[in-house]
């Protein structure tokens, strides 16, 4: 959306949107960029303007994550307002870290839970106010559709798909990072980056990546510390293919997280037919060249169509013609840079 700077008129609706379990931030800006505020509101029709509060009351672990996140909010968006693609102008207000009291609730005219996977969102939705966002599925939604389904949204396509819900959207509203830099010259490398997930079929990938040459291969979403068993895994089919420039940035800093990711040239998340596995938004955000199966360039299609960011599909499974899709991604690149 158009950030319009300070704005000081009183919105007519005011929204929650809480982290109640979970330690990921990626999808809170989206929340209130992309939600239907419509039935939120309680007017039926499309309100003209909504103020966002935050309110992150998830015991987290990996404190450097919130604090970066709170950071990257108070300096980049608290106090201003943003105009929707419909026209909703956002207003962005405080971001709290305590439980708020029931009377400070009662204040909402909505309340978003961006993590409805890590608890009972049952008990949750039976609350009017009470609004659910999933990053997998609900398995109660196809049963109680009048009570969960249209009171939810889903950042998979497939997810929504199988909950009957008709909101779903993919959380490409990121922090803005600098442009990469250009390739120096056809020596340069390429930077090709992946999920670190277990699921991912790492075996098809670095089979057809044997054939390219100049690559850094970048696995996003893990944290070293974690997962240096799973890594090391990883690392070791890559190696037997005879790539050795891996790595796993792991950053644990919510900003400098996404500006690793905003330094991928290619993006090929490798879900196949598994299309349960979360989509790497960031390719999106930071208009990476994507390398897509047939089946998840279908999935997104609607999310892709309005994006710059450049797509080549092959087959899923069919090694050969990846390798195919990752070469004319690579020439994409470095068509595009020099």
């Amino acid at each position: 959306g158009a950030l319009t700077g300070n704005e000081e008129s009183a919105p007519s609706c005011q929204i929650l949107i809480q982290n109640r379990i979970s330690d990921s931030y990626d999808a809170l800006e989206s929340i209130a960029l992309r939600s239907p505020f419509e039935q939120m509101c309680g007017s039926g029709s499309t309100p003209k303007s909504v103020s966002v509060t935050y309110a992150l009351t998830n015991k987290a672990k990996i404190n450097s994550a919130k604090q970066s996140w709170i950071d990257y909010y108070q300096e980049n968006l608290m106090g201003k307002t943003v105009v929707r693609k419909d026209g909703i102008s956002v207003k962005f207000r405080e971001v709290s870290e305590t439980t708020l009291t029931r009377a400070a609730y009662q204040t909402f005219a909505a309340t978003i839970a961006a993590d409805c996977d890590k608890f009972d969102y049952s008990s949750w939705l039976s609350q009017p106010q009470n609004f659910c966002v999933f990053n997998g599925n609900c398995n109660d939604c196809t049963s109680q559709e009048s009570r969960y389904s249209i009171k939810s949204c889903f950042l998979n396509p497939h997810h929504a798909r199988n909950a009957n819900s008709k909101c779903s959207y993919l959380p490409t509203a990121l922090p803005i990072m600098k442009p990469r830099k250009k390739l120096q010259s056809s020596k340069s490398f390429v930077n090709i980056c992946t999920n670190v997930d277990a699921e991912v079929d790492h075996e098809l990938l670095a089979t057809a990546l044997t054939s390219l040459k100049r690559i850094n291969v970048v696995f996003l979403g893990a944290h070293n510390t974690f997962l240096q068993k799973e890594n090391a895994k990883i690392g070791k089919i890559y190696r037997s293919h005879q790539i050795y420039r891996i790595s796993f940035p792991g950053q644990l800093d919510f900003v400098d997280a996404h500006n690793e990711k905003s330094l991928c040239h290619i993006v090929v998340p490798v879900m196949g037919e598994n299309l349960d596995l979360p989509f790497p938004s960031y390719g999106l955000a930071y208009q990476s060249t994507l390398v897509l199966s047939e089946e998840e360039s279908q999935l997104y299609r609607e999310e892709l169509g309005g994006t710059s960011s450049t797509v080549f599909t092959y087959k899923s499974g069919d090694v050969n013609a990846l390798a195919r899709a990752l070469h004319k991604g690579m020439e994409k690149v470095r068509d595009a840079n020099y």
